[in-house]
């Protein structure tokens, strides 16, 4: 989460005008993702503790 502003900001300087918001979208995809992915491993972590 802490590096999505450092990745938009050099998104914005570094990309060309018409891949902006396609790199936008990505990276937007990209967090959702992670945050998928640490709530699967959340609950897999909890499953396991809980039949213990």
């Amino acid at each position: 989460m802490f590096t999505l502003v450092g990745l938009l900001d050099f998104f914005y300087n570094e990309e060309p005008s018409s891949m902006k918001s396609l790199s936008t979208s990505i990276s937007c995809l990209s967090l959702s993702f992670g945050y998928f992915l640490s709530n699967v491993f959340v609950n897999l972590i909890n499953a396991i503790h809980q039949k213990s």
